[in-house]
Formats: C-alpha cells, structure tokens, sequence
C-alpha cells in the first residue's frame, strides 16, 4: 500500500507538466508464450517434467516535450509446475510461487515519470534497470554487443522468467559530447521465478550507485571505458539471521568495449569490499572476450570466445570471505541458457556462434566449459532475490575430486513470422564433471527443450 501512495503521489505531481504542452498518447504490448521440458541431474523421481506459462504486458505512455508518464501491467501464469522434483527451473518456479502448480498473478509492472531536456534526463518510480547499457555507442553493431555482453551482469530484469524483475526508485543521467554520468538508487521487488507475489519490495534489498562512460573515440578511436560503482545492501531479516548480520558490498570496477563494423573486443573488471553479517568480503571477478562477424560469409557468421571468472574462498570459513556476490544479475544470459551456474566462483569458458541463413532466420550456437575457481568452495546456482525469505542463490558443497562442474551445449533458433510475431525452439545439452558427479550422484547430464512465441504489438 505504502508503495502505492509513492506511485499516485508521483503523478500527482506531475499533472503540473502535463498540463503545459500538449502530450502525445502512445500504447504497445507484447504476450509470450512457453513450453519448457527438462530431463535434470537429480536422483528424484520427478528429474524429468515439462511446463508451460504465459505473459502479456500492455503499456500506456503520455509524452511532452520535457516528460513522460510511463505505465506497465503485467498477467502471467504458470501450468503443470512439478511438485516434487529436485533441480532445475521448474522447482524454483514452484517453491517460490508458494507450492502453488498453477500460480497466476496480475499487477502494475511499471509506473514512472521521467524529465528530459538535452543533456539530462530523470526518472522516478517503479521501473526496469540494467547496468552496463547507460548509454549508445553510436555504433548499432557494438549496441548490440553492449546489450548482449555487457549490461545486466550485475544488475538486470532477468526478463527470460515468467515475471522479470523490477525496481522502486530514481535514476539519471547526464550526458555530455566525450562522456555520459548515470547514476541509480533503487529498491529491489520481489519477482524472477516468483508468480505468488512478484511485484512486492523486498523487505530491505537495495541498490545504488553510478557510473562513468567516456564514450567511443573521445579517449581511444575505436573503444569507450566505463567505470563503475555498484552498493547494495541486503537487511532481510531472514538472511541476516543466516549471515549473522546485514550482507553489504560495493563492486567497483571499468569496462572497455571497442569494435568497428566486423570486429568487436570487451574487457570487463571488477573488486568486491565489504561485509557478509560479522565477515569481511574482499572477492573479484574478471570477463574477457572478443568477436568477429564474417560478413562477406552469405550467413553472415558471428563468432565469439571468452573466459568469465569470479573468485571463490579457498579456505571457507576462516579469514575473510573470498566468493564473489552476484548481487541481483541477469545470469540467463552469461553461463548457459539451462541456468546451471551463477557468477560466483566460476570459471566460464565459451565459444558463442550466431549464423543468419535466412532474413528473418537466426541460429544461436553456444558451448560453455563451466568450473570452479576453487574446488574447496561450492557450486553456486541462482540469480538472485526474488522474496524475503531466500538469498536467490543455491549452494552446492563437497568434497569435489576436482573443479569441473560440467560442459553445456545451447542450440536456439528464432525466426520472424512477421514484424509482430516471432518463434523461438531450442535446448540445450549439460554433461556433468566432477562436481556435478558427486553433487549428484544417480544422474549428473541434463537436458532442456522449449517451443515459445511472442506477439508484440
């Protein structure tokens, strides 16, 4: 109700706005629809089940020449969750939807007023946040490689799940010809796999921070360099009766991102200080990848390889804490599609292929090579907090033989129907290591198959 209040108040103050220069009126939406099959690594009789959900979005905008009043509702549901299985998203999905097999829920998914003039923009209210992406290249190719290897890694909407994630809270940015300062304050909700409530704040997950871009060509030709700041600070009763104390981080850090229209190369680099309850943190993580499009090739191939790496304890439970936090990303995206491993201590190596045999026809091919930095430490699963009670990480300890969770193949391919219609099929393939073999013993390989149409409008 609280949150409410803040929303109705906001537009309240800016009916003002509205009322000098005349608004343009605008609509759009979308609806998804997914059919997922797994065949997990578990030893429950449940490892293999299949499900399906649905999402549609309708949104409204109000525009002048300086403001935006921007709203979002969103209905979506879950059928057939599983009720007794071990692993995968199909238990995530139905213990965080209260045990509920056919969860459903409908709610406000964004409402919020932005103030724009040249140079400077601000936005309050509940609204989508993801960093790395403060602002273009102005270069549409490396645009692309910014939203799909860069933003969201610590931060993100995580919009693969059936509700995504959003936030309560401001953001700006100012923005100049050599550089653009964008900063955020924002109060995590509920949300990702959770269908029983998504669209509650968390109890006390906030975060904040800001970031510099000096934009392509205004320190190097071909590059631009990010600096970065990300705080958050996790005060859920629930995991600080667990951590023995309020979980608080800053992860600073740079990115640099260059290409041109064939070739492109990205460094990303972070150090992570602070407190896990009573222990100190001191962790780090590193991403180094380049790729090049062929586009002589009549399918226009797009290769990529890289490495990600985030530091793990050595030694658990004595000195300070070494494991890197996630925080609150959008890990679909980085170490395979199947959602088996979160950004902490991982080591990932991939090799990432994009081909185009057709116009409206892409072929995604993806194979990752997932380990532990540090065998003594656990296997880490998730991608963040998504009610009051769970930390949004699973973890996964042992006594490994080795470092090697597993290798993971993703196959996926997208075809346009029409500009408004669009089909994707794919899965993928996880063939267990030696963690995986002794996390789970009966069966250590998986499988995923899904089917899912979008309709935007």
């Amino acid at each position: 109700m609280k949150t409410l209040v803040l929303h109705v108040a906001l537009l309240l103050a800016a009916l003002p706005a509205v009322a000098q220069s005349g608004p343009k009126f605008s609509t759009s939406g979308d609806v998804r629809l997914r059919w997922e099959d797994l065949s997990t690594p578990s030893a429950s009789a449940a490892a293999d089940y299949d499900f399906t959900h649905a999402r549609a979005r309708l949104t409204l905008d109000l525009e002048g020449s300086t403001w935006k009043l921007h709203a979002t509702g969103q209905g979506a549901a879950a059928r057939s969750l599983p009720d007794n299985a071990a692993f995968g998203i199909g238990r995530s999905y139905w213990l965080a939807s209260d045990r509920d097999t056919d969860p459903e829920t409908a709610g406000l998914l964004e409402l919020s007023f932005t103030y724009k003039v040249p140079g400077f923009r601000l936005t309050v209210g509940r609204q989508a946040y993801g960093d790395g992406f403060e602002t273009p290249t102005g270069l549409d190719r490396l645009d692309v490689v910014k939203r799909t290897r860069l933003a969201e890694r610590l931060v993100g909407n995580w919009e693969w799940t059936a509700v995504g994630r959003r936030f309560d809270g401001a953001t700006f940015a100012v923005d100049g010809k050599g550089g653009n300062l964008s900063g955020f304050a924002l109060r995590v909700l509920s949300g990702g796999v959770n269908l029983a409530s998504p669209l509650e704040q968390l109890d006390a997950v906030d975060v904040y921070g800001a970031t510099y871009t000096f934009k392509r060509g205004s320190l190097m030709t071909h590059s631009e360099l990010r600096l970065f700041d990300v705080g958050t600070h996790d005060d859920r009763a629930a995991i600080a009766g667990a951590a023995g104390g309020s979980l608080s981080f800053q992860t600073f850090g740079a990115s640099l991102l260059g290409g041109n229209a064939s070739t492109d190369w990205l460094v990303w680099g972070a150090m992570q200080r602070g407190s896990w309850g009573a222990t100190d943190q001191a962790a780090w993580a590193v991403v180094a990848e380049a790729g090049h499009q062929f586009l002589t090739c009549p399918l226009k191939t797009w290769v990529r390889a890289g490495v990600a790496m985030s530091s793990g304890d050595g030694s658990p439970g004595t000195g300070d804490r070494a494991t890197f936090f996630n925080l609150v990303p959008t890990n679909h995206k980085w170490y395979g599609a199947m959602d088996y491993a979160a950004f902490s201590n991982l080591t990932n190596t991939y090799v990432h292929a994009l081909v185009f045999p057709a116009p409206r026809l892409q072929v995604e091919l993806a194979l990752h090579r997932l380990e532990l930095t540090e065998r003594r430490d656990a296997w880490v699963l998730g991608s963040g907090p998504y009610d009051d009670a769970n930390l949004g990480y699973v973890t996964r300890t042992g006594s490994y033989a080795g470092s090697h969770i597993g290798d993971e193949i993703d196959l996926i391919a997208t075809y346009g129907i029409s500009k408004a219609f669009a089909v994707e099929a794919g899965g993928g393939f996880f063939f267990g290591g030696e963690v995986a073999e002794a996390s789970l013993p009966v069966h250590s390989d998986g499988t995923w198959l899904y089917t899912q149409l979008t309709w935007k409008f």
